[in-house]
């Protein structure tokens, strides 16, 4: 998961949210949901964007 670089996010009660506008293609996005289990919790992080408004 160290590979896949830093993902920035903000703890929330359902897992983290990743900040920063979420990425248009699926590759990206993919290596950055990765990045965002990187220090991974005894429980599931559950990495995440917010959806649209």
């Amino acid at each position: 998961m160290d590979t896949h670089g830093k993902a920035n996010h903000v703890v929330e009660p359902i897992g983290r949210r990743l900040t920063g506008e979420r990425p248009a293609t699926l590759d990206v996005l993919v290596t950055r949901l990765v990045a965002g289990l990187a220090g991974l919790p005894e429980k599931y992080p559950l990495p995440h964007y917010r959806g649209a408004k």
